[in-house]
């Protein structure tokens, strides 16, 4: 099995597992959410305290013993102790690209030179310096995306050249901020498959939640669509650092 099938199965499973999440290209269902505990009461003075703690092994929410010390007067002093390790390193602060700011800038009808300020104010020396980027992949609205033929589960019509993506001027976007961060990372994050593979045909919100039909083919060639996406881009020059399964999941 070559690495890009096991990529492909991999992004399947996690496809078919992130159906069970309110996504932001699916209507929400109350049935789906889990809220959490009520604080617990306590009378002053007491020196007790609850936490609560979910894990990558299914445990949502599950209640742990607080162990306080020290006496009953003025304020207790809180130490949390976490797990072994001590540094999580930071990647990088950055910033969406949507397709609004390109359009905007677009139909401002913005010279290069006028553009500049706007990527000087984000990513330049003088600017809030950004090195990380969020690229949603196709639209945010509803568009566009690059397999708008349906039925086309091997997808051989994906639209490599990500059209939609220059016309509004997303993709210059990115290519304009790598020239100014050479170590710019981008991760990408869909809000909705394209509506040929969701319930209703909706292509963005109002179909039921899971959204994607319920067939396994439609799950497959949605984990291919993305990693077909990240092929795309980095044929163009645009390397992609990771994806979400979905905007905000």
């Amino acid at each position: 099995m070559t690495l890009r099938s096991v990529i492909v199965h991999l992004a399947a499973a996690l496809t078919s597992v992130c159906l069970l999440l309110p996504l932001s290209g699916c209507s929400s269902s109350s049935k789906n959410t889990t809220k959490a505990p009520e604080n617990p009461t306590s009378s002053p003075g007491d020196m007790r305290a609850q936490g609560f703690t979910t894990t990558p092994t299914g445990k949502k929410w599950s209640p742990m013993a607080a162990r306080v010390s020290g006496g009953a007067a003025g304020s207790p002093k809180v130490k949390v102790k976490t797990d072994a390790v001590d540094d999580w390193p930071i990647i990088g602060f950055g910033g969406s690209v949507p397709e609004m700011p390109g359009w905007t800038m677009g139909n401002l009808s913005l010279s290069e030179e006028q553009r500049q300020p706007f990527f000087d104010m984000y990513f330049g020396d003088d600017g809030a310096r950004y090195n990380f980027l969020r690229l949603c992949i196709h639209t945010t609205f509803d568009d566009y995306t690059f397999a708008d033929v349906p039925g086309d589960f091997n997808l051989e019509h994906f639209d490599y050249n990500v059209t939609g993506d220059r016309e509004n001027y997303k993709f210059q976007t990115v290519k304009k901020v790598q020239e100014m961060v050479p170590d710019l990372t981008i991760i990408g994050s869909a809000w909705s498959p394209p509506s040929w593979m969701k319930l209703g045909n909706h292509s963005m919100n109002g179909s039921p939640n899971p959204c994607l039909k319920r067939d396994p083919r439609y799950h497959e060639v949605w984990a291919k669509y993305l990693v077909t996406w990240v092929d795309a881009y980095e044929r163009l020059g645009v390397p992609i650092w990771a994806i979400t399964q979905q905007n905000e999941p």
